[in-house]
């Protein structure tokens, strides 16, 4: 098998805004799921095309989404879930599918598509059970994060969350590429 491209999950914290005498959530946050394909260069050597990078933001809604597809159900059923949304600034329309054709396989396949002027772009990643629960568990664990609840107790915790959109955690799915 071989390892075609590295995929990133990175949570992007809410942002906040001063109303009179008090801090808000001006914009919910999003996990940034990054795929960055493999090629090879001119010695046959695997490097990163930073050129092809794609970026799909999930929202609250789509996280939402990922949270309810349950553990055991994942195991012993086949399944699809499909969230589409759309890029204003871009023009682009974004779908990400995630699923598994067959009730015996042992992965999850996540599938991305970019359409820009009917041209198509397809990421198709697949991940093991257990990568699937981190990914789950991540999302779970950052969702105060995205929706800004952990600051909005004390003005000094928004203040210093608002110095920074990423947070402290990140997660690579593929290993560098490699003939197994």
């Amino acid at each position: 098998v071989r390892c075609v491209q590295e995929t990133g999950i990175q949570p992007i914290k809410g942002k906040y805004a001063h109303k009179n005498d008090y801090i808000t959530l001006a914009k919910n946050g999003c996990m940034l799921f990054e795929f960055i394909p493999y090629q090879r260069d001119k010695e046959n050597q695997s490097i990163l095309n930073w050129q092809s990078k794609e970026s799909y933001a999930l929202n609250l809604s789509h996280i939402g989404e990922l949270l309810t597809i349950d553990t055991q159900m994942l195991k012993s059923q086949a399944f699809k879930k499909v969230m589409i949304y759309q890029q204003k600034l871009k023009s682009q329309e974004k779908k990400l599918t995630i699923g598994k054709e067959q009730p015996n396989q042992d992965s999850v396949e996540f599938l991305l598509q970019t359409t820009v002027a009917s041209q198509v772009t397809t990421h198709n990643i697949s991940v093991s059970f257990g990568d699937f629960i981190v990914i789950q568990e991540l999302c779970k664990f950052t969702l105060p994060h995205i929706i800004g609840w952990q600051a909005l107790l004390s003005p000094k915790l928004a203040e210093e969350d608002a110095n920074t959109e990423l947070m402290d955690c990140l997660l690579y799915t593929s290993p560098s590429p490699r003939d197994s």
